[in-house]
């Protein structure tokens, strides 16, 4: 492994365009009384879940019925799905890992969520119970707890419409028992690059970037990007060039920054809450006048993380830090890959990861921060490529 300037190499690394930029949100779908809830607990997804019916005990406890029995009401479901979906947008604005417990019967009951996985860039998984006989349903719902038994008329009255509602095609369906080999992030093998080249923040530094390269990018070489491509520097446009020049090159890959975020909305006319974009970087993309078709196909491919093996050696590129690997990466939310885990000032790298990694075949490598100027191989197992290359430093690489 070599580094030069602001931008590393690894020799040897081989890898493709995997891990594409999306959240995931699996949604249940079947009868009550299925197994739905008990296959969460089972699953261990119970703190990322959000249950209609969890909601409505918090909206009104469980109340008395006509045959004397306790029961969860419904009366204020307009109220309880209005506070689902403004729980629902808020973790979508973060990127977490959700799943959502209720029946989804109707295939509108689905599709009521399409406009959010667009927004935030989700792809929307379905659960299905459905294959789970009616018998079994009724029998598992007459054990419920008292409060949580549903009349059995429903039952009949949902089952009936599940044989003419479809799941809509921009979902993917699953069954429980694909769920575990599915939704799992697993490193991949990637040998047949002769090398990987890893560039840190380039913060708009052009001149940087093609001091290193020499010219094009090689079609047996790998080129990943940490983030941050644009502000600060006063190259933008060109940074920008380059990147829609290569968007649809298999062996480039960029992983989204916290500053590229700024770029995404601005390709979407949404609104940029920095005033460094605003102020320089927008008018300078705006000077060039890009097509802001192209440059939306672009920051559509940014990724949020890139994990893969290289001769039994695993690698973990993200753009802010993480302080271990954890259990499952696709519970880890979109804004903690980008702005990293703790805080800005934590040192990542050698007093979390190493200390948290120890034992383990993992290799981090990270840019975004490095308030303590750690130099690129910052601990052991542990790469920090933040090198303020705006200010005359490298691109950490």
């Amino acid at each position: 492994m070599r580094f030069i300037h602001n931008l590393s190499i690894i020799g040897k690394i081989s890898l493709i365009k995997g891990d594409q930029y999306e959240n995931f949100s699996p949604f249940l779908r079947g009868l009550p009384g299925v197994g739905k809830s008990t296959w969460i607990k089972e699953q261990g997804l119970e703190p990322y879940t959000l249950s209609a019916d969890q909601i409505r005990l918090l909206t009104q406890p469980p109340q008395l019925s006509v045959n004397g029995k306790l029961d969860i009401s419904s009366k204020h479901d307009h109220k309880v799905w209005s506070l689902l979906f403004d729980l629902l947008t808020a973790r979508m604005e973060r990127g977490d890992f959700t799943v959502i417990d209720a029946t989804h019967i109707s295939s509108k009951s689905i599709s009521q969520y399409k406009s959010l996985a667009t927004s935030y860039r989700y792809r929307v998984y379905v659960v299905d119970f459905t294959q789970v006989p009616l018998e079994t349903a009724l029998l598992q719902n007459r054990s419920r707890e008292s409060h949580k038994v549903v009349r059995e008329s429903v039952l009949y009255q949902m089952n009936e419409r599940l044989k003419t509602e479809k799941v809509p095609s921009w979902v993917t369906v699953l069954q429980p028992e694909e769920y575990p080999q599915v939704m799992t992030y697993q490193p991949r093998s990637f040998d047949q690059y002769e090398a990987i080249h890893v560039f840190g923040d380039i913060h708009g530094c052009y001149t940087a970037l093609t001091t290193y390269l020499q010219g094009d990018i090689k079609e047996n070489e790998l080129y990943i990007f940490t983030g941050d491509l644009l502000d600060r520097g006063i190259e933008n446009k060109e940074v920008l060039e380059w990147m829609l020049a290569h968007r649809e090159c298999r062996n480039v890959i960029v992983i989204e920054g916290n500053h590229d975020q700024h770029l995404y909305r601005f390709a979407h006319g949404e609104k940029v809450r920095s005033n460094m974009f605003n102020r320089h970087t927008a008018p300078e993309i705006e000077a060039a006048d890009f097509d802001l078709k192209e440059v939306r196909k672009f920051v559509r491919t940014f990724h949020q993380l890139t994990y893969f093996t290289y001769h039994d050696q695993t690698f973990l590129v993200t753009h802010g830090g993480l302080a271990h690997l954890p259990e499952e990466l696709l519970h880890v939310s979109t804004q903690q890959l980008i702005h990293g885990v703790g805080e800005y000032s934590d040192d990542i790298d050698h007093l979390l990861f190493k200390k948290n990694t120890a034992g383990l075949d993992i290799i981090q490598i990270h840019g975004h921060r490095n308030l303590y100027r750690l130099p690129i191989h910052a601990a052991e197992r542990s790469y920090n490529l933040e090198g303020q290359v705006e200010l005359g430093g490298s691109c950490g690489c």
